[in-house]
């Protein structure tokens, strides 16, 4: 029983053994029969995974009880025995508590690191890439305000400036999660909140691919069901968002002009 609740709670198995052992002792057992390895294996496992002193008290009250309830001829020697009987967990003890303080250092250190990375490529990112597609857009504002007579031509310039502004917003939501390395709240999907928030829903997606495949001179249709805009993960939303753009950039690219695209989303319970 003590070497069963070992697993999650060790200060409780070593306040159940202990009195065993000595009811063992009082009762005239050998004491070195095979239950020594009770007291052994917690005293190694509170050594490792408590307050040092936990352990070694622990051992200290049970070599105690063994010298004095189960007196020999002897005791210097019985004394001896146990001390360097129970040296042995207690050096694997705290070999696992140094093993176990070396691993999280290392972990505490390859966190510090990816967080230092994180902060360099939100820095890069924004020095470059935020700063490129700025310059851009105040570019083709600046051509729309010298005069664009060609309503097709403004409408595309227009297009342009509007898509240019939603990438800005959606990568500055990117460098919002690499600067904090905040990850969603669900830790099932582990989709960073910043990135899903700046995603938009299916609705919007159909919406802007219908928009795209226009100005490209095709049409899009879509069936779903109302209660597709439910809660799901985050994860699943991006999905379609995702599929639903790279399908409109590709219809738009290779399709004949007046082709038809179709979008169908069925949604059950469990898929």
């Amino acid at each position: 029983l003590s070497l069963y609740l070992l697993g999650h709670w060790p200060a409780i198995a070593a306040g159940l053994s202990l009195p065993m052992v000595i009811l063992e002792l009082v009762l005239g057992f050998h004491d070195m029969s095979l239950t020594i390895i009770v007291p052994i294996t917690i005293t190694a496992v509170l050594v490792a995974t408590r307050p040092r002193l936990v352990g070694y008290l622990y051992a200290a009250a049970t070599i105690l009880a063994l010298t004095t309830i189960s007196r020999s001829d002897f005791p210097l020697a019985d004394l001896l025995t146990w001390l360097a009987v129970f040296a042995l967990p207690c050096v694997i003890g705290e070999l696992g508590r140094y093993v176990v303080s070396a691993v999280r250092g290392i972990q505490r250190a390859s966190a510090q690191q990816l967080r230092h990375q994180r902060q360099e490529l939100a820095r890069e990112l924004h020095d470059t890439s935020i700063h490129d597609i700025t310059s851009m857009i105040m570019a083709l504002e600046r051509a729309k305000l010298a005069g664009i007579t060609d309503p097709q031509a403004l409408d595309e310039v227009d297009f342009a400036i509007a898509a240019g502004r939603q990438s800005v917003v959606s990568m500055r939501g990117v460098l919002k999660i690499l600067r904090s390395g905040a990850l969603s709240s669900d830790p099932t999907w582990g989709v960073p909140e910043a990135i899903a928030a700046a995603t938009p829903d299916v609705r919007r997606a159909l919406d802007e691919a219908r928009v795209v495949l226009a100005r490209a001179g095709m049409t899009l249709q879509d069936h779903f069901e109302d209660h597709l805009e439910m809660p799901m993960p985050l994860s699943v939303r991006t999905a379609l968002v995702r599929v639903i753009q790279e399908c409109t950039v590709n219809m738009a690219k290779y399709a004949a002009p007046g082709s038809t695209g179709t979008v169908m989303i069925e949604r059950s319970a469990t898929e």
